[in-house]
């Protein structure tokens, strides 16, 4: 349940500031984010498979 808030407290950061800040910005609290929930940047995910990035989850 903790994670689940932690993602959506994210991602209605990531919608309130859509506007008022840039993308890289935006793509950077996303990649922190990412890091706090599971450890891993987007750039580490990305190289994984579903498979293996379901069973870190």
């Amino acid at each position: 349940m903790k994670m689940i808030e932690q993602l959506y407290i994210a991602v209605a950061a990531l919608l309130g500031s859509k506007s008022k800040t840039k993308i890289e910005e935006c793509h950077q609290m996303l990649n922190e984010s990412l890091y706090d929930l599971i450890g891993m940047s987007e750039e580490t995910i990305l190289r994984l498979s579903y498979k293996d990035v379901i069973s870190i989850i």
